[in-house]
């Protein structure tokens, strides 16, 4: 059932259009058993998950992006010059283009911006899995998994850890934007 989000989770949600509703997923009560995995099924979600979409990679890096600016100051480079020219060359190879779109969103986005009209047009729309809550609670023994190909975004007032065992793993890119973490 939707609820009037709070200013810091109705903030995040402003920031992907969408109005500030929540959820309020009880992890421990919804689980079915140790592992609540959020894949790329919404028929598996144990709870409501949104997909959002945008036709525009730069849309895409203020969601679920690095930066420039903390790209610049650390010097990461994901994709060689040499490659995103060899890319520039053929820009209907879906592998190259992917390793361009990496670069533009993970890395400083000059370096691929060339390739931005490309890759929007072969690869977009592109999509991200969306959790927002007022509270998150993971119970002892607990593992909340993120895992498919869709980046997550997780957004919440409370991320609660209940006791040992309870932990978060994730094998896709996740974004993370919690205003407190407990640990009990």
């Amino acid at each position: 059932m939707a609820a009037s989000a709070s200013d810091f989770v109705g903030g995040v949600l402003a920031s992907f259009g969408l109005p500030a509703e929540i959820d309020t997923p009880d992890l421990a009560a919804r689980s079915d058993g140790t592992r609540i995995v959020i894949g790329d099924d919404p028929a598996t979600w144990p709870f409501p998950v949104r997909t959002v979409s945008s036709p525009s990679l730069a849309q895409i890096k203020t969601w679920i992006g690095n930066p420039d600016a903390t790209v610049q100051q650390h010097g990461v480079k994901l994709v060689a010059a040499a490659d995103l020219a060899r890319i520039a060359a053929d820009t209907t190879d879906p592998d190259q283009l992917s390793a361009a779109a990496r670069q533009y969103v993970f890395g400083d986005s000059a370096a691929a911006a060339h390739l931005l009209p490309a890759i929007e047009k072969h690869l977009g729309p592109f999509e991200v899995h969306l959790v927002a809550a007022s509270v998150i609670k993971i119970a002892p023994g607990q593992t909340l998994v993120f895992e498919g190909s869709t980046p997550k975004v997780v957004t919440a007032d409370q991320l609660i850890f209940e006791g040992p065992g309870a932990n978060i793993e994730s094998f896709v890119n996740l974004s993370m934007t919690v205003q407190t973490v407990i640990v009990n």
